[in-house]
């Protein structure tokens, strides 16, 4: 049995060790890329349960991973929660395919990222 995991997309290490400790006080696993290119990878290797996902990243950005998902959003479902210093005020971002929620990385607050984890639908133990 595939074990489930929340994967972490951020090539910021400082947002990324954030996330995984937000994660794991709610009894969540999570797994981390750095980039787009490893985020895809990872995602054929064992779909994750839910993604967390920077905008603005080096080598495949996180416009590509939304774009190379949609195509099999149908099929796989992947919860994606965008967590990122670009997020658009008319909302669009949060209209495509897959989005569950957005947060810009200057509003993180704990019980946000608790209401957007709901919203992805994950069973939260704290």
């Amino acid at each position: 049995m595939e074990q489930k995991y929340v994967l972490v997309v951020d090539d910021n290490s400082d947002v990324r060790t954030l996330v995984e400790d937000a994660l794991l006080m709610f009894g969540l696993e999570s797994r981390m890329a750095r980039n787009g290119s490893e985020a895809l990878a990872m995602i054929q290797e064992a779909a994750p349960s839910a993604m967390i996902l920077d905008l603005m990243m080096p080598h495949v950005n996180g416009f590509s991973v939304l774009a190379a998902l949609s195509r099999v959003q149908e099929k796989t479902p992947i919860p994606i929660i965008i967590l990122s210093a670009l997020v658009d005020q008319a909302g669009h971002v949060a209209k495509l395919p897959g989005v569950v929620g957005v947060m810009a990385k200057g509003e993180f607050s704990i019980e946000r990222f608790r209401s957007l984890l709901d919203g992805a639908g994950l069973g939260l133990t704290a």
